[in-house]
């Protein structure tokens, strides 16, 4: 499956989205790179996760890697799965 980067937001406060999309337009890949806090100490870290988008299905799940979600999407269409 071949996938197309279609497009990415920044924002003020330094978060981001990157936005893929697949060959046949089925899935959307984002990549969410958002601030998150530290636990113990004044100050944020950066945390990206990816998001899966099965627009057939209409769901969405989350990964840690992009590879991940992409093998995600292959799995679906070889499963033949429209339904999450």
């Amino acid at each position: 499956m071949k996938w197309t980067k279609t497009g990415r937001a920044v924002y003020e406060n330094g978060e981001a989205t990157t936005y893929y999309q697949s060959d046949d337009g089925r899935f959307i890949i984002e990549s969410r790179k958002r601030k998150i806090p530290h636990r113990n100490r004044s100050g944020e870290w950066m945390h990206t996760s990816y998001f899966l988008i099965d627009e057939a299905a209409r769901t969405e799940t989350e990964y840690m890697l992009l590879s991940d979600a992409k093998e995600a999407a292959e799995k679906r269409v070889s499963d033949g799965r429209t339904n999450g």
